[in-house]
């Protein structure tokens, strides 16, 4: 099992949500996963929800799901204008998982990823 890249680019609004949770469960499905977010030039705040449910995805399935944020991108500034950058996402230069495997597999899953 290995680990995948899905890189964000662009923009992504709350019309690309539904493409971009087909995405990550299939990727999910397959391994880790690195969310990558240097080439993404404006998200709102359906595109955050969808990567905070897909965490929980990760976790139910024992994945590790990793959310690269580039300090001053988009993805970085919506997290730190809703306060959610430190539950979303990794730091520059630390690949950790943002989620520990063990973090409530039962909690329930907002946004339907299974």
């Amino acid at each position: 099992m290995g680990r995948s890249i899905h890189e964000l680019q662009g923009t992504l609004r709350a019309g690309e949500a539904a493409t971009l949770k087909a995405s990550l469960e299939h990727l999910l499905s397959q391994g880790d996963v690195l969310v990558a977010s240097a080439q993404l030039e404006a998200v709102d705040a359906a595109i955050v929800q969808v990567l905070l449910s897909a965490q929980r995805t990760a976790a139910q399935l024992d994945r590790n799901l990793q959310i690269d944020c580039h300090d001053g991108g988009a993805l970085a500034k919506l997290c730190d204008r809703l306060a959610l950058r430190d539950a979303l996402c990794v730091s520059e230069g630390h690949m950790h998982a943002s989620v520990p495997r063990d973090a409530e597999p039962d909690a329930p899953n907002l946004n339907g990823i299974e």
